[in-house]
């Protein structure tokens, strides 16, 4: 668990001094999702880079995408293994799928 997710852990009482506790812990989030939102602000729809796809629509969808073309150390022999099942390039598979996604991917699903 990240450090600042257990100030919101359940059965945890608010820090007697909030703005402290936010000051203290709020780095650590936008961290994280500036990381995950890297490039979104230049994509056009249907487009994607490292861990955003811009849906048709425009809106932003995040993915799993590791900048690595190899197996992970921790899974080595799992990634591996996958990667010879299928019949996508091996790197692909390493890396969490294709750079750029298809057009079926990139459609916002319908909400009726």
């Amino acid at each position: 668990m990240h450090q600042w997710a257990s100030l919101f852990a359940p059965g945890r009482e608010l820090p007697q001094r909030p703005a402290r506790a936010f000051a203290r812990y709020l780095p650590q989030p936008k961290t994280e999702y500036a990381y995950w939102m890297d490039g979104a602000k230049d994509l056009t729809a249907g487009r994607a880079y490292r861990r955003v796809v811009a849906l048709d629509d425009v809106s932003i969808l995040n993915r799993y995408r590791d900048d690595s073309e190899a197996p992970r150390d921790e899974s080595y022999r799992e990634d591996v293994t996958l990667a010879e099942a299928t019949p996508r390039e091996s790197r692909e598979t390493y890396q969490g799928g294709p750079a750029n996604p298809g057009p079926s991917l990139t459609r916002a699903p319908d909400r009726n």
